[in-house]
């Protein structure tokens, strides 16, 4: 095993120095050709570029000239018929007109960039001159802030006295808020109650109906016992009327009689004295009365 992996061990030894002598030939081979196509290129360049994997001519624009767009001037000057399939290894010349003129334009936007590093400058004295005149707006501010700051420390207090004063307050708010909910109670209570007394008021009301249909009975009543005492006090008179009468008679019949007992005589049929059958039906008569009266 171990003379196994001593063997792989060389076998990986002898494959990594192959393949370094095969890149290292790949990389002279394409200084060979880039050295022949040097030869044979008729345009000046600034710079030669093996192609790589993953290299393309919109980056090498991009690299050179700043511009990715510019890769048709490569393409045409290296004379590469397809920019997508350019091979690995293949030697590229990146022209020096285009960067002469990338230089000058350069140069142009040097010294654009140097006019308008000269107004920054200007602009950077405006604004240190307009930054000092903020600092002192600022330490003005800042002795503001401290008379604030004192003024609002003498305010601090008269705040916490507001604050008892508000606490007292919500507290007295609540109590108002407690007896407004008892007052509200009290009126539902009240309005219950106003309704019981509606309901007695209309009870009241129909018993004051019926005394009052009781007491027109009770004058209707006293009215005909009134008529029936008027009509009693008149038959009592008759009947001491006719009792004086029948008084008279029986004295006369008791002299007559004792006249005949003192003289005897024949024998006559008794007949009654009319007078005394008046008196009889008149004493019954108001004897009914008075019983109607007192039945009602």
């Amino acid at each position: 095993m171990k003379k196994f992996l001593r063997h792989l061990k060389s076998t990986n030894g002898i494959i990594a120095l192959l393949l370094a002598v095969f890149f290292m030939g790949l990389i002279t081979a394409g200084n060979l050709l880039a050295q022949l196509k040097k030869e044979e290129v008729d345009f000046e360049y600034m710079a030669a570029v093996t192609m790589k994997k993953g290299d393309v001519l919109w980056n090498l624009a991009e690299q050179y000239y700043k511009d990715p767009f510019k890769w048709k001037i490569i393409a045409e000057k290296n004379k590469i018929p397809n920019e997508r399939r350019i091979p690995i290894g293949t030697v590229v010349y990146i022209p020096v007109e285009d960067a002469k003129k990338i230089a000058k334009e350069a140069e142009k936007e040097i010294e654009a960039k140097k006019v308008a590093v000269d107004e920054c400058a200007l602009k950077l004295a405006e604004l240190q001159k307009e930054l000092d005149r903020l600092k002192k707006e600022h330490e003005d501010a800042l002795a503001k802030i401290n008379d604030l700051m004192k003024i609002i420390a003498e305010k601090d207090g008269i705040i916490a006295e507001l604050e008892a004063k508000i606490k007292a307050l919500n507290k007295e708010l609540e109590a108002q808020a407690e007896l407004e909910a008892r007052l509200e109670d009290m009126r539902v209570a009240a309005k219950g109650t106003a309704e019981k007394k509606d309901e007695l008021t209309g009870a009241l009301k129909e018993k004051d109906a019926a005394i009052a249909e009781k007491e027109a009975k009770i004058s209707e009543m006293e009215w005909k016992l009134k008529n029936a005492q008027a009509e009693l006090s008149r038959l009592e008179d008759a009947n001491k009327e006719l009792r004086m009468k029948i008084e008279k008679a029986e004295k006369e019949r008791e002299s007559v009689k004792r006249e005949k007992e003192e003289k005897p005589v024949a024998k006559a049929k008794y007949v009654s004295d009319p007078r005394a059958r008046i008196a009889a039906m008149a004493i019954a008569l108001v004897g009914s009365i008075i019983w109607m009266a007192s039945d009602k």
